[in-house]
């Protein structure tokens, strides 16, 4: 365990934030030091109890995707493509009473070799009354792994009741031969976890160059220099007020 603090003067109120680290993970056959498995940050922490509040964030040290600890074959791969990212974030009171939590599970790299990608899957947030979970929301991210764009968000919204969920769908240009990436094309909104055409709520779609006239409009969606020059918004059941 490692601990420190960080003071600091505001007029005559002086305040003192704490930091410590637990559980420090040295792979000795790797000869690579991945970080300590947790950290307690204690903001204001020599004011009374009502000011104070103490931040768990637990993190991988190997290759964990889920939320929980790095242990056994996870904690000792050789690459650790995971390590260093939190997995459960926890905001408490003085008394250690839960108010917020975040546990937040990554994908796996598709093809398992380096360079490792393992962005967030899904983002689960926790928030408490009293220390009574009172809601939880959920939000689930699909990837483009050869580019790395977000190619879809699926909102569950409060996991307790029915009707906020939305899904929002991406498509995305990749010039790489002239490193132009991750130029989003269209982004459509629909209600419910669904990408049906009954469902579709709201729709853009975005062009790039392609065009020296502000009266002639854009149609190319494959950037060559990356100068947004036109979006065009999907009205439902009216005219297309573009000729």
């Amino acid at each position: 365990t490692v601990s420190t603090s960080i003071a600091g003067a505001i007029g005559d109120q002086t305040t003192q934030t704490t930091y410590q680290y637990e559980k420090g993970y040295h792979s000795i056959a790797n000869r690579d030091f991945r970080g300590f498995q947790r950290s307690t940050v204690t903001a204001c922490s020599n004011c009374s109890g009502a000011e104070k509040t103490i931040t768990l964030t637990e993190f991988h040290q190997g290759a964990g995707t889920g939320t929980a600890e790095d242990t056994g074959a996870t904690l000792t791969h050789p690459d650790a493509p995971t390590k260093g990212l939190p997995y459960r974030i926890v905001v408490q009171d003085s008394a250690l009473v839960p108010q917020l939590e975040t546990l937040t599970t990554y994908t796996a790299d598709v093809d398992t070799v380096a360079p490792w990608y393992t962005p967030s899957s899904q983002v689960v947030t926790n928030t408490y009354a009293n220390g009574v979970l009172a809601k939880t929301t959920q939000v689930n991210f699909t990837y483009d792994h050869t580019y790395g764009n977000v190619t879809r968000e699926d909102h569950v919204g409060d996991t307790g009741v029915t009707g906020d969920e939305k899904t929002i769908d991406r498509a995305f240009a990749n010039e790489a031969t002239a490193w132009l990436i991750g130029f989003i094309t269209r982004e459509t909104i629909y209600k419910g976890i669904s990408t049906a055409l009954v469902d579709k709520m709201a729709e853009t779609t975005f062009f790039y160059d392609g065009t020296t006239s502000c009266t002639t409009a854009s149609t190319l969606q494959v950037p060559t220099l990356g100068h947004l020059t036109r979006t065009a918004n999907w009205l439902n059941g009216g005219s297309n007020p573009e000729t």
